[in-house]
């Protein structure tokens, strides 16, 4: 069995990068050490899915969302995943907003920080996941979009370029 320090080194070897992204706010200042900390929780999130961990990596997710899914249905939801796409080949940060007692929300601070991403087997997807700090940085919301998924894509050359561009999270 490989240690876990060493299969976190071994996942960032593999070409993972996360770069600091753009910070935007919603009527909220945020301490950098906030920001930071999102931006690294995010990170180990997926290196963790990437790594198998998913039970590590559901202890994330918030009360409410274990509620609606369980580590099982978790599991195999990011394993078909990477049996689909493959490994995971990059990873970036595009933008993160903060918002204080959203609608809809438990009243805090919450992260909604924007990525766009790439696996073996799928050139680009791109997705949201919002942050609920005040319940000690947890996902509170995922949504990831595939363009591979729509049969009128275009499959390669500027063509598929633009079909890239028109993804809901578009940030460069």
């Amino acid at each position: 069995m490989i240690p876990a320090s060493c299969r976190l080194l071994k996942f960032l070897l593999l070409g993972i990068v996360v770069m600091s992204p753009a910070t935007t706010h919603a009527r909220e200042t945020v301490a950098h050490e906030a920001h930071q900390r999102v931006v690294k929780v995010h990170s180990i999130y997926f290196q963790l899915r990437e790594m198998g961990a998913y039970e590590r990596a559901y202890m994330l997710l918030t009360d409410g969302q274990k509620i609606q899914v369980s580590l099982a249905q978790f599991g195999s939801q990011w394993a078909a995943l990477r049996e689909r796409y493959g490994r995971l080949t990059h990873l970036r940060i595009s933008k993160v907003t903060w918002y204080r007692n959203p609608m809809d929300a438990k009243p805090g601070l919450y992260a909604a920080v924007d990525y766009r991403a790439s696996f073996e087997r799928l050139k680009d997807f791109c997705g949201l996941v919002v942050w609920s700090v005040g319940e000690g940085y947890k996902v509170q919301r995922e949504e990831m979009i595939f363009l591979a998924d729509d049969p009128k894509r275009p499959k390669s050359g500027p063509a598929e370029d633009r079909a890239l561009k028109t993804l809901p999270c578009n940030s460069p």
